[in-house]
């Protein structure tokens, strides 16, 4: 479901009933009370969800923060804190009207005003937004027409808004909290959802507890009232085999990013469960730098894409945990192009011949040169993603048999956020979990390349007038036939120009304790805590 279409188009709640999702009867029987211990990946780098964009944060965050809306597994928009929407024919105005009765973990109330002011806050440079600026579009500006009525308006229609409005770094914020902490927000996050936020002691651990006046949870969930789990404390336990220890030991209900070498550990025993959801979006992608030699040469970007055995890392690596992938978007994503997936099949003779013809031969140790130069690439990747690491040493290996020097450079995150936004980098990882098209803007448009000392996603550094144009209509296109041939012309020319590798479909993977049940997951494999329950 689009934004709007030509003529006004509205949803109320009482529709929803239709599409409700209850992931159990509500049932006096049901556990209530326990204390989870759910084990991250990585510390959140903060829980300032306009200030955020790891997917990390997104998964802790959900369980303090409400979002407008809600959108299924299947796409599917349905109520959140605004209890129906409509909008104008010409797509430029966005009216929502909230529930009432809801307050924030401070007793602020939530109204129109506060909902504008958060929106107004993602979009204030002062804020430095990681995505949320990006997640509003062309927007303007609000007003609250009446505490329960918010009216949005945007400079030019706005198609992804619904399902951008559906993650939570575009949830409220508490006014008072950003009166008192202003961007120390980050650690002191205060919103409406089923959990408040208590401690966070910086790398061990940080407590969430019940938020006892919880009423206002979104029909699909199926159930009311505070939330069945005392609290949650989440941990960050970046080794992997230490992290599934935990769960083993005890020491953990749940894990995150369960590492595919131990997902056949779990499976088949009754006492573990693991859960798997593909992402929507960008799927785990080499970015090429178009701008840095000696991948500014077309040719040697089309090599790049034949000279990947992306079935031997799906089958070795991710031991078959993670499918491979053949294009730009993945493919629950609404706007998939499926005409990528024979583009460029493994084929290490024709990037071999690609290079031959675009004068790269081979010299001394097999590497290729061309005008004195050795085909020499470097792969920036992270230091504290293992997974990462071995794959780039397989593509390392699979490049060298084609006559390309691959140089792997792994660095803390800073330093590696910081190399990739100054175009240091030949190669880079990039997986962007939006269920909306209109993620390829974020990675694709010339907008988004980092300008000097600035931060952007475009990492491909690719500037396209003809891509550009077509990443605007698809944003402000309201029809969804319109939009779908609109970014499969998109892809095509990502993928003709071989801007992007495309590696395999990252799944949310988590190991969880059989005593940890009913667990809501949305769309992108979000875990929703609400529902769950505990035996003690």
């Amino acid at each position: 479901m689009t934004a709007g279409a030509g003529a006004a188009v509205a949803f109320a709640a009482g529709s929803n009933l239709a599409l409700r999702q209850a992931v159990f009867a509500q049932d006096e029987t049901r556990p209530v009370g326990g204390d989870l211990k759910f084990a991250l990946s990585n510390e959140p780098p903060n829980l300032d969800p306009h200030q955020a964009s790891a997917l990390i944060v997104a998964t802790v965050d959900a369980a303090i923060l409400d979002t407008l809306v809600n959108e299924l597994e299947d796409g599917t928009i349905v109520p959140g804190l605004a209890t129906s929407w409509e909008f104008s024919p010409d797509g430029l105005t966005a009216t929502f009207h909230l529930r009432s009765g809801v307050k924030f973990h401070d007793g602020e109330p939530f109204n129109a005003a506060a909902m504008k002011q958060s929106f107004d806050r993602m979009v204030d440079p002062a804020t430095q937004s990681g995505l949320a600026a990006s997640l509003l579009g062309p927007y303007t500006g609000s007003e609250a027409v009446d505490d329960t009525t918010l009216k949005m308006t945007f400079s030019k229609p706005f198609a992804p808004l619904l399902h951008n409005l559906a993650r939570n770094f575009t949830s409220p914020i508490s006014p008072k909290a950003i009166a008192e902490y202003g961007l120390d927000v980050a650690t002191h996050p205060v919103g409406t959802g089923p959990f408040v936020f208590k401690e966070w002691i910086q790398k061990d651990h940080i407590t969430f507890e019940r938020f006892a006046d919880y009423n206002w949870a979104p029909d699909f969930l199926g159930v009311q009232g505070p939330a069945a789990l005392d609290s949650i404390i989440w941990r960050p336990v970046a080794e992997e085999a230490t992290r599934v220890a935990t769960l083993k030991n005890g020491e953990s209900h749940i894990i995150e990013s369960v590492p595919p070498p131990f997902v056949s550990q779990f499976e088949g025993d009754s006492n573990y469960a693991i859960d798997k959801h593909m992402n929507t979006g960008i799927p785990f992608c080499f970015m090429v730098n178009t701008q840095k030699a000696p991948t500014d040469d077309p040719a040697v970007r089309q090599a790049l894409e034949y000279a990947i055995d992306k079935d031997t890392i799906s089958n070795t690596i991710n031991f078959g945990v993670y499918p491979p992938a053949r294009s730009v978007l993945s493919p629950v994503t609404f706007g998939y192009w499926a005409g990528a997936e024979s583009m460029y099949p493994y084929d290490p003779e024709q990037a071999k011949s690609i290079l031959e013809q675009a004068g790269w031969t081979v010299g001394d140790g097999g590497i290729r040169e061309k005008d004195g130069n050795k085909l020499h690439i470097q792969f920036w990747t992270l230091s504290d993603i293992v997974l990462f690491q071995n794959i780039a040493q397989a593509y390392q290996a699979q490049l060298k048999e084609v006559g390309v020097d691959m140089e792997i450079v792994t660095l803390a995150r800073a330093a590696w956020g910081d190399g990739v936004n100054a175009g240091e980098h030949n190669l880079t990882i990039q997986i962007f979990g939006l269920s909306d098209p209109s993620v390829l803007s974020i990675n694709f448009h010339s907008k988004n390349i980092a300008p000097p000392g600035g931060s952007g996603f475009n990492w491909a550094r690719y500037s396209d007038p003809a891509l550009d144009k077509l990443l605007d209509d698809g944003e402000v296109e309201l029809d969804d036939a319109k939009r779908v041939e609109i970014y499969g012309q998109a892809q095509k020319i990502i993928l003709d120009n071989a801007i992007m590798i495309p590696v395999y479909l990252l799944h949310q993977v988590f190991g969880r304790t059989t005593k940890l049940e009913n667990i809501t997951y949305i769309v992108g494999g979000l875990p929703i805590l609400y529902t769950a329950t505990l035996q003690q």
